[in-house]
């Protein structure tokens, strides 16, 4: 264990004040989750891959009285993530995560535990205040470094070494929220539309009547290869994940559903699947869907258990059928946002089965023309 003493952190501090606009690392996101359901994200918000050979990582324990470091050699592709978790954190934090480390770690933090970045001899970013203990937590907007999950602003473009600053660009959610880990989005870049795969439609029938589409808005064939899709069910208390090779043409969707789905209806699905499995869920289990180890989608907030199910639109998650509005091109990470972008049906409405409309491809209009010719 490397001990720093406070006056190198006050030192490192005073020394870094330079603009980090776009152009250097910074965390994205913490969770300080229940047990050891900890981690965090270093974003490369740049248009070219870093390494992380050069920066180091400390956690600044209980006011500084103890000290954990962590180097890698890694390289963060632009606009990705380096995530960092606990071995005993939750299945969908360890999936994501590019390092996982046993006890202590610099992942093994509580609320009122500083995290450093340091690139070189510089302090580029800091969660919480080096060598100061704040008794239980700081305050981060309604909430504070102690049981959240605190995700970076997406207006923010580079780390902060002043906490008085830094502890307003961070949206807080509730403990256990596991929703944004493995990517971030910022106005450093933003993903472009029509691009990327994203959920098209959910059925949460009567019964085990229930489905769920995957659609394709790019002008070629995507392969569901390195894809995943994750049920986090009863705010992440079980999960079930699903995979598959097949591919996905243009413009089309991959239909999964429940072997019991009614049977003119089940004659689409592109995957029908026994209990239990990923299309076995009720209004209160969220879905995601990932590319690698990033997030892409979700419905529903992943590590939340909300009673009965999430409010959309006029109706919920619970006894609908939700069609993905033909103006929404891409996924949505955050289910504030991504909540507003379904149109709602009653309970077992199958009419929009087996296909979805959208902007991104334009439709085909078949046309004919009459010649009239004057003899």
């Amino acid at each position: 264990m490397r001990k720093i003493t406070l006056m190198l952190f006050a030192v490192l501090l005073s020394f870094a004040g330079y603009s980090q606009n776009c152009t250097e690392l910074y965390f994205s996101e913490y969770i300080e989750g229940s047990s050891n359901n900890k981690g965090f994200e270093i974003y490369n918000p740049t248009s070219s891959a870093v390494s992380l050979s050069g920066y180091t990582i400390y956690l600044s324990g209980n006011g500084g009285s103890y000290t954990n470091t962590l180097t890698s050699s890694a390289s963060i592709a632009p606009g990705d993530v380096f995530v960092v978790c606990t071995n005993q954190a939750d299945s969908l934090m360890q999936y994501e995560a590019d390092t996982i480390l046993g006890y202590p770690s610099v992942s093994h933090f509580n609320g009122d535990d500083a995290l450093i970045l340091v690139g070189g001899t510089d302090t580029v970013d800091v969660i919480g205040v080096p060598g100061v203990d704040p008794g239980s937590s700081w305050t981060v907007g309604t909430g504070s470094t102690a049981n959240h999950t605190l995700v970076r602003k997406t207006t923010v473009t580079g780390g902060s070494t002043d906490w008085t600053t830094g502890a307003a660009e961070w949206d807080v959610y509730a403990q256990n929220t596991y929703s944004y880990f493995g990517s971030h989005i910022s106005n450093c870049s933003t993903v472009a539309p029509c691009t990327e795969l994203f959920f098209s439609e959910y059925a949460e029938g009567s019964s085990n009547h229930k489905y769920f589409e995957i659609y394709n808005p790019t002008s070629a064939a995507i392969s569901l290869s390195g894809y995943t899709v994750y049920l986090s069910g009863n705010g992440g208390s079980y999960t079930n994940t699903f995979t598959s090779n097949a591919s996905i043409a243009s413009g089309d969707v991959y239909m999964i559903s429940t072997n019991s789905l009614d049977s003119a209806t089940q004659a689409l699905a592109d995957t029908a699947m026994g209990y239990p499995s990923v299309a076995h869920y009720n209004g209160d289990d969220a879905l995601i869907l990932m590319n690698g180890t990033d997030t892409i989608d979700v419905i529903g907030t992943p590590g939340v258990d909300p009673g009965s199910s999430w409010t959309v639109g006029t109706g919920s998650t619970a006894n609908h059928t939700l069609v993905r509005k033909a103006t929404v091109d891409m996924g949505s990470t955050d289910w504030t946002t991504g909540a507003t972008e379904w149109d709602v049906y009653s309970q077992n409405t199958w009419t929009y089965k087996g296909a979805h409309t959208s902007n991104c491809i334009a439709t085909q209009t078949d046309f004919v023309v009459t010649f009239m010719v004057n003899t």
